[in-house]
């Protein structure tokens, strides 16, 4: 089996039915689809258990867990080579096969064992108040590139020019990892995968204490769906309370550990959420590693990093905030230092960016790119197009440029 799919879901609705059909759709067969409910209330379980195709295995968790438990429960049921978890309001780009076995390929050849990819987004209706009217995103260039583990650690850390986790192998709807990954991480981690929440940072953690690089694809291997009842929005949501509350519940209640020093989940910084999977993560780190991602210098350099980070996307809460200062024992006035460098760092970056790298990156030759974005009326968002006609569309236009053909070589 090359590959397992793994979806696990919880009141999913009909989102997860066009999930499903964006994999079982495609002209494909070594793989294996793991459809997994944690005691839904909405129908969701009864639906799965009518679910007939070769390539599906239907699961329902022994008893209520928290989203990061179920995805390690999952995990254990997989049999593939290559494994990604697809979160049940997301998709799986149409050429999803076609483009693995090309980055599946090219990684055994160079012995890397962690792919990701640039992200596409999907937005369904009911997102406008947070997200705006935007329906659809793809961005796609036409090239594949070896990362550094430990740059994109930083990267991360630092926000540098909007790079965060969701860019590093996450093995999760973008990304793939190889089996053997997992087997390293279970040694080092008593026969354990997952450590601590969120479980995409713990993942993205993980990837870059285990490995040295990882393949990156600007092409899009799959579709980040966005719905009210999706894990971030429940986070952020100020409408949806119910959601929030029954989120935040499974955390508190979870068996997993959960990083103190990054306060309140509520904070909602993906710097702070990384952070903290790597210090929960850190038997799978050298001394040094550990010692510099730990340090009172990092410290404060990692929560300027989410003070400017809250502040740009406007959710910045001073309470919460403050109260993560506190817990790490941090002087203020040291504190606005870092987070004034950081300030003064970005801009000079971007000067330097403007006046010298993009100029020189003008006088190289382009790798072609494909873009589509698209915005939904307000008074038409209920009447906006499916995922997989978008799917199907964005697919027949890769094919028409040889999108793959030409990654291939």
């Amino acid at each position: 089996m090359k590959y397992s799919i793994m979806l696990p879901c919880y009141n999913g609705g009909n989102y997860l039915r066009v999930g499903i059909q964006t994999i079982i759709s495609q002209n494909y067969t070594d793989y294996e689809l793991l459809v997994s409910d944690d005691h839904s209330t909405d129908g969701t379980a009864e639906y799965i258990d009518t679910l007939k195709h070769p390539n599906i295995r239907v699961l329902h968790t022994p008893q209520k867990m928290s989203m990061t438990e179920h995805w390690e429960w999952l995990l254990a049921q997989a049999y593939g080579e290559w494994l990604i978890y697809v979160g049940q309001d997301d998709g799986l780009q149409g050429y999803f096969f076609e483009l693995a076995d090309i980055l599946t390929e090219q990684a055994a050849r160079k012995k890397i064992k962690a792919i990701a990819s640039a992200r596409a987004y999907y937005f369904w209706p009911g997102c406008s108040s947070t997200y705006g009217h935007r329906h659809v995103e793809y961005d796609a260039t036409f090239k594949l590139k070896i990362c550094n583990s430990r740059i994109g650690l930083f990267k991360a850390l630092l926000l540098h020019k909007g790079f965060n986790y969701f860019c590093l192998p996450q093995m999760y709807t973008t990304s793939i990892w190889h089996r053997s990954l997992i087997e390293q991480a279970r040694a080092k981690q008593n026969s354990k995968v997952f450590s601590t929440h969120p479980q995409d940072a713990n993942l993205a953690a993980l990837a870059c204490s285990m490995t040295k690089c990882y393949l990156y694809s600007h092409v899009p291997l799959g579709w980040v769906g966005t719905s009210p009842k999706s894990a971030g929005l429940a986070v952020s949501n100020r409408e949806n309370m119910e959601l929030k509350a029954d989120y935040l519940a499974k955390i508190k209640s979870s068996k997993l550990n959960y990083c103190s020093k990054i306060g309140n989940f509520e904070v909602g910084s993906t710097v702070l959420y990384f952070w903290g999977a790597l210090l929960e993560t850190k038997c799978l780190q050298n001394f040094f590693w550990r010692h510099i991602i730990s340090s009172r210098f990092m410290t404060y350099l990692v929560v300027a990093s989410a003070k400017k980070e809250l502040y740009q996307i406007k959710q910045f809460k001073k309470n919460l905030f403050t109260e993560v200062e506190q817990i790490n024992r941090l002087n203020k006035h040291i504190a606005e230092l870092f987070f004034w460098f950081l300030g003064v760092f970005e801009r000079l970056n971007d000067c330097w960016h403007y006046r010298v790298i993009d100029r020189i990156s003008r006088l190289k030759t382009h790798k072609r790119k494909l873009k589509y974005n698209l915005y939904t009326d307000s008074s038409q968002e209920e009447e906006t197009r499916s995922l997989p006609e978008f799917s199907r569309e964005i697919m027949l236009k890769v094919k028409a440029m040889n999108i793959l053909e030409e990654l291939s070589r």
